[in-house]
This record gives structure tokens, C-alpha cells and sequence, in this order.
């Protein structure tokens, strides 16, 4: 899953916002700039996001491997 996220992650980060189009002194041309920054912004926040959660499920897929490891050995010791 932690892999999964990852590559998402750096799906998010390929993104480019596209040229404006008409002449950057219309009002509705600004706009669209500032709704491209804020978009980017939120883009930049959730890829952060998204790569700390990947990182905390690949930490709790490490303990539970590591549990159920230690559970074997511990079962295997009683059954022997």
C-alpha cells in the first residue's frame, strides 16, 4: 500500500499547470493564474501529505511483520 501511495505521490508531483491563455492584463486571465497557484499550492500540501502517510504504513506493515515473526517463533516454542 505504502508503494502504491508513493507512486502516487509522484504522479501528483509530474503534474504542470497548463499556459494561460488571452493576454495576462485580463482580469479573467488573472484569474485563472491565481486558481492555477492555489491548485499548486494544494497539490504541493497533499503530495507532503500523502508521502508522510506512505511513510507511516510502511512503518506499521514493519510491526506487524514483526509481530507475527515473533508470534511463530513464540507458538513454535510452545507447540514443540
Amino acid at each position: 500500500m505504502s508503494g502504491r501511495w508513493s507512486a502516487m505521490a509522484g504522479a501528483l508531483n509530474e503534474v504542470a499547470a497548463p499556459a494561460t491563455s488571452g493576454l495576462p492584463s485580463q482580469a479573467s486571465a488573472m484569474a485563472v493564474v491565481a486558481a492555477h497557484d492555489d491548485v499548486a499550492a494544494f497539490r504541493t500540501a497533499l503530495l507532503a501529505h500523502l508521502r508522510n502517510q506512505a511513510c507511516h504504513v510502511a512503518a506499521a506493515d514493519g510491526g506487524y511483520v514483526a509481530t507475527e515473526s515473533r508470534s511463530a517463533t513464540e507458538l513454535a516454542a510452545v507447540v514443540v
